[in-house]
Order: C-alpha cells, then structure tokens, then sequence
C-alpha cells in the first residue's frame, strides 16, 4: 500500500510539473509566419488571409479578450494566453484520450499503471509530430498553438468520447451530454478546420468494422437515436464545412477515369517530396510501429495456440491500424487518394492523424507483464524512458536525418523565448515607442514607412498608421514613396521609421 501511495504521489508531481512547465514555453512568434495572420484576424479580419467563414476560432477569441478587456494593442500578451491555454487543452485532451484507449486495451490494469501509460503517450505526442518550413524544424504544438488547428486534440477528444459512449456502462443522462459534446465540437471542427473531422470519420470507419457485430445490435435497439445523430453529421458535413472535396466533384460528375488519374498523378508529385517526408518521418516513429507490430505478432501466435490473454485484441487493432495511417502520405496511391479527398498541400497533415503514439507505452507494458508476470511500474517506466533516450541519442549523433533529436530540440527551443519569440525583443519594442513619442505632434496625421518587423510593432502594438500591403508582403521605400504621392501632404505626412542600431537584421520567413 505504501509503494501505491508513493507511486501516486511521484506521478502527480510529474503531473504538475508538467502542467508548470507549459506555463513556462513561448508560441512561436517570428514574424511573417500564419501565427500573425490568426492574432490580426482577431481583431481585423480584413487585414488577414483567414477565410470569413472560419472566423469562428477568432470570433470566439474576440470574445475572450474583450470580456478580460485585453486590448488589441496587447497582442503579444493576446499570443501568450492562447499558446498556454491551447497547449494545456491539448495536454487534457490527449491524456484523456491516451487513458480512455489503453484502459479498454488492457483488461486487467491497475488505475495507477493506467494513468503512467497514459501521461508518457501524451509527452510522446508532444515530440512525435513535428514539420519544416522556411528555415524551422518545429513540433506541432509550436507551429499551430496559436491557430484554429487546435481542431487537432479536440479530434483527439470527441474520439475517446464515442469509445465512453458505445463501451462503457453509464446513464443515458451522462451519454445524452458527452453525445451533445461531440454534436458541438463537430460544428466547430467542420467551420474551423474540417480535415479533423475527416480524421474522426477515418477512425469511426476502423472502429465500425472491427465492432461490426456489436454496432449492428446497437443500431437496431437504438435507431431511433442513431438517425437523428448520423442526420445531424450530414447537416454539419454540409452546412458548415468550408471548402467542397474534389472527391465529391468528380464523383458527381461520373468522371471516375479522371479521378483515377488524378489520384495517379498527385500521389507521384507527393512522394516526390511534397509529402515533407524528409522532416515528418523521424526514428521513434520507426521504434513505435516496431514495437506494435512485434505485439501484433506476439498476440497473433496467442491466438493460434489458444493461450489466454489479457488484451483487448479488437481494441488493441483500432490502435495498430489508426497508428498506421502515418504511412497515408508515403506512398502514391494512398496519399493520392488522399489529395482529392482535401487538397495536394495538406496531405502532409494525415501524418498527424496517427494513433502512433500510443504503442510504445502499451507494447512496454505488453511484453513486461508477458506470461502473467507482476507489473512493476519503476521498471516500466525505466524502459519507456531507457527506450526515448536510446532513440535520441540514435537520432542525433547516427541518423541521417536527425528528425526526433530535432524535435526534441524545438521543444526545449519553446522555453527560450530568443529562439521562437517575435524578431524584435521587449526592450527593442519598448526603443520603437520612445522613437515615435519624439515625432511631431502637430495636426497632420502621420504614415510611417518601417521594415516589416518594426511596421508590425507600430501597427498592432502602437497602433500608429503604418504603409501595409499584408504580413507577406515587403514593401519598397519607392512603392510607399509613390503611395504618398497620391496623398493630401496637408493632411498626411509621410515619415521614414530609420531601423535603430543595435537592432537585429530582419530576414522574412528565417
């Protein structure tokens, strides 16, 4: 009893500290990156590339800062509270999830060895999913904490709810609220980022076929709920997703030859590289399908010799076949399937509807408790961590890619906010305030010309008029100088914001 209350005791501490450190990490803030076009949505739809109808994640963030009166020039402050809220969301609803699905793998499972697999699934999706761009190699968490993506674990979440529903025994009172969950999270899946909810179909299809039997006894017995509930999908598929699939067009249209060859000829362009498999694919991927498919075909000889188990074999195969959809974008007629589906550049993303994460703590378990041996937690634990740092160390000093030492290197690169915070540092934002206090004040309004990092912090920070054609662009001094000719000089005053010295060189998109 004593090692019970020792065991809970160390895990809440690592609990909490993890729930400390995330308080402690930085969104990713270089500016021109999509964080910025989402923080100047918020406010100012029209200055953003952001499609109107998925103003629903901004909206709802308006929302939140004018009822806490977090004005507009805050916008760092505004990018800190979304980046450790949705961090932590994603936290909660990963562990959740992690919780949920080991618990109906494993029949016999203490609720403490439960809540230690569960919380090392959720820190391995932490450093699982990353991708390149324009000179960053980032974990997922960096690229889209501030961003309507937080689609992801809410994904994540609705998924482990239907397992509550359909597998364990609660009152139709609880079932009817976790059932009007998923009906509102489905609505803002589909407005925000509906590629989640394709996702979530993925995994009810899976999950249809390998409860085929149980599912049909429940349809009959409740249909009359059923319907209504699938009537509903349907209504939101097509009420509130924002772009139409290509599928359906050539479906529609009967064009099956052109939809094979588009299949063709998309799948071939994406394992071409446009799959960003170079950056997405790392080495504890490799040692977590490794360690599933070694289960798989340990579970497998159990089964021909009729040995008792004490796994879920169908649960256990939802996991291994969704972890399986990281190989989506890898090879051609698969992740070409998958562009007519959504679109070419965001075939990458199936990547990230894996379950991968999940079966290198429930193998550990799998094979330490092997032939009904008594589970020791220290030891589990042992491995699990023996296993993340032996695949680190592999990664950085002998893989020819290094992908999950890079990972590991953009997590902690999210305490340092120098690395990934905006380009110009607090005493450089407080330099530029000083330096438009010593403007003239006189009645003419004032347009400053300044390099985009610094018309950034005059527009959104100051909130003084500033030349601006949108966050990509990088306006000449010639073309600001020919829109001031089209100004009244009586009215506006056309001003040079000079770069202080001292100011570090900015470089769009580095």
């Amino acid at each position: 009893m004593n090692r019970y209350i020792r065991g809970y005791t160390f895990f809440y501490m690592l609990l909490l500290s993890t729930i400390a450190a995330i308080f402690f990490t930085h969104p990713f803030m270089r500016f021109p990156y999509d964080i910025w076009d989402h923080l100047i949505a918020i406010d100012n739809l029209n200055l953003s590339e952001v499609h109107g109808s998925r103003d629903i994640w901004h909206a709802f963030w308006r929302n939140i800062f004018s009822v806490l009166s977090i004005g507009q020039n805050e916008i760092l402050l505004r990018a800190r509270i979304i980046h450790v809220t949705q961090v932590l969301l994603a936290f909660f609803t990963l562990f959740f999830f992690s919780k949920v699905l080991t618990r109906h793998i494993f029949k016999e499972i203490s609720p403490l060895a439960l809540s230690y697999l569960a919380y090392w699934s959720t820190l391995i999706w932490f450093v699982i999913f990353a991708t390149f761009s324009m000179h960053y190699h980032l974990i997922w968490i960096l690229w889209y904490s501030v961003n309507y993506q937080i689609t992801l674990p809410l994904f994540w979440y609705i998924t482990a709810l239907t397992i509550v529903i359909f597998f364990e025994q609660y009152s139709w009172t609880v079932k009817i609220f976790y059932i009007l969950q998923i009906a509102l999270i489905s609505r803002f899946i589909l407005q925000a980022h509906s590629m989640e909810y394709i996702y979530y179909l993925m995994y009810l299809l899976v999950l249809s076929t390998l409860y085929f039997k149980e599912l049909f006894i429940l349809f009959k017995k409740y249909f009359y709920l059923i319907i209504p509930t699938f009537i509903l999908i349907l209504f939101f598929l097509h009420q509130y997703q924002v772009e139409e699939s290509p599928l359906i067009t050539y479906l529609k249209g009967y064009h099956f030859s052109n939809l094979y060859a588009s299949i063709a000829e998309q799948g071939n362009r994406l394992i071409s590289g446009a799959n960003r498999a170079d950056a997405a694919v790392n080495e504890l991927m490799k040692v977590a399908l490794f360690a599933g498919w070694s289960m798989f075909a340990v579970l497998l000889l159990q089964k021909i010799k009729g040995d008792e188990r004490k796994v879920n074999i169908r649960m256990f195969l939802f996991i291994f076949l969704t972890s399986l959809f990281i190989y989506i974008p890898l090879y051609t007629y698969t992740s070409g399937f998958a562009a007519v589906i959504t679109k070419l550049d965001a075939v990458n993303r199936f990547y990230y509807s894996s379950s991968l994460f999940l079966l290198l703590p429930v193998t550990v378990y799998f094979f330490a408790t092997l032939g009904g041996r008594k589970e020791h937690l220290f030891s589990i634990n042992i491995i699990i961590i023996t296993i993340l740092l032996s695949t680190l160390i592999y990664s950085k000093h002998f893989s020819a890619t290094h992908n999950f030492a890079k990972n590991v290197h953009s997590l902690i690169q999210s305490f340092n906010e120098k690395a990934i915070g905006f380009n110009l540092s607090e005493k450089n934002i407080k330099t530029v305030g000083k330096l438009l206090e010593g403007y003239d004040k006189n009645n003419k309004k004032i347009l400053f010309y300044a390099r985009p990092d610094i018309a950034v912090a005059i527009k959104f920070i100051y909130r003084k008029d500033v030349y601006w054609i949108g966050r990509r662009k990088n306006p000449s001094l010639e073309s600001f100088q020919k829109y001031c000719l089209t100004l009244d000089p009586k009215e506006t005053e056309c001003t040079v914001f000079k770069t202080p010295k001292g100011f570090p060189k900015y470089i769009p998109y580095h």
